[in-house]
């Protein structure tokens, strides 16, 4: 009978052990956020919109960064746009940003306190509007004053 007993422990050992194993492989760290809307993150969009309302989701208490940056003549980011929203018990987030005319470089940071930070960024190109007037009109054609107009 000690025989069986201890042939089920050792199978049931060799059996259950390597998940513990992986399980602890698999957990991470880090704090995980997802966006889900507003922008698509390692992607570049163009857009004629000042704003943009970025939604998403994270663990409750995490702390969403979201920073907006425009390259100078040198090709160094400045950042012109900061915000910081405090993620609640439902785990949601959204914040409208202010986008500014040409490249903009959007950085989504996760913070929480214990926890490896994660990130994400993505490009928007804002056109002025005026050329989405133009585009709705007719077509302009370079070195022409005139516009041809649709029919």
């Amino acid at each position: 009978m000690k025989n069986k007993f201890i042939g089920f422990f050792v199978l049931m050992f060799v059996l259950i052990a390597p998940t513990f194993v992986y399980a602890d492989q698999i957990s991470s760290n880090k704090v995980e956020f997802a966006v889900t809307s507003g922008i698509e993150l390692g992607n570049t969009e163009s857009t004629f919109d000042k704003t943009r309302t970025i939604t998403g989701s994270s663990e409750s208490g995490s702390l969403i960064s979201i920073t907006l940056s425009k390259k100078n003549a040198s090709g160094v980011l400045n950042n012109y746009a900061s915000y910081q929203i405090e993620v609640g018990p439902v785990g949601l987030f959204s914040q409208t940003v202010e986008l500014e005319i040409g490249e903009n470089v959007v950085s989504v940071v996760a913070e929480k306190e214990g926890k490896k930070s994660s990130s994400g960024q993505c490009v928007i190109k804002r056109k002025n509007r005026q050329i989405k007037k133009e585009l709705e009109t007719g077509v302009s054609i370079p070195g022409i004053s005139s516009k041809v107009s649709r029919y």
